[in-house]
């Protein structure tokens, strides 16, 4: 699975997915769902914003950021909060629920789960490059704290909710020859998905 936008969509494809492994032979039927990101877009468009729809399609009044942005006709999360109520929004859908219940999810990270335009602890919108190394630590705490599995660090205990590292929204001027942004508040921000991982 990849790429699920709940405001563009009802999740019902999920119902489906139950529907066929429930009528499949027992060797056919699936063991989990490897989901290749883009669990949430963070990315949102309020229906006022855009009363044509996308695509075809009406857009549903899922989540209204306490906190975020609004740039040119869409809204973009800004604080741990909002990227919080963006992962409610999604996983009040039903059929998403089920799907959950059913099988495990082994999730990855992408663009999404921070920014749409985000690279590192950047976002760049139009012309405009924003040093955005909170909001990257507030994409990931979210990240953990609603997909289903239990985080430890390497040295300690099983963790249900943990903070981020405390950054700041610092400009990137030094790059290292791979592009990689070496000030030390965008590699606590990029670093801050790393030292975690899954309790077996």
């Amino acid at each position: 699975m990849s790429c699920q936008n709940a405001n563009q969509g009802a999740q019902n494809a999920y119902r489906r997915m139950i529907f066929e492994d429930e009528h499949a032979s027992e060797q056919d039927q699936l063991g989990f769902i490897l989901h290749l990101g883009d669990f949430i877009y963070e990315i949102v468009w309020y229906p006022e914003d855009r009363p044509q729809g996308m695509y075809d399609r009406r857009l549903r009044d899922i989540v209204r950021y306490a906190h975020g942005e609004k740039i040119q006709d869409f809204h973009i999360p800004t604080v741990v909060d909002d990227y919080r109520a963006i992962y409610r929004a999604y996983l009040h859908d039903p059929d998403l629920q089920d799907t959950r219940a059913r099988w495990p999810f082994v999730n990855m990270w992408d663009n999404h789960e921070f920014s749409w335009k985000g690279w590192q602890g950047l976002q760049k919108f139009g012309d405009i490059t924003r040093f955005a190394q909170t909001r990257k630590v507030a994409a990931n705490q979210a990240f953990f704290e609603y997909q289903p599995a239990r985080i430890s660090k390497p040295s300690g205990p099983s963790l249900e909710r943990f903070d981020g590292p405390h950054v700041t929204d610092t400009p990137v001027t030094h790059f290292d020859e791979h592009g990689l942004g070496k000030e030390p508040n965008n590699l606590a921000a990029i670093n801050s998905l790393r030292g975690y991982r899954a309790v077996r």
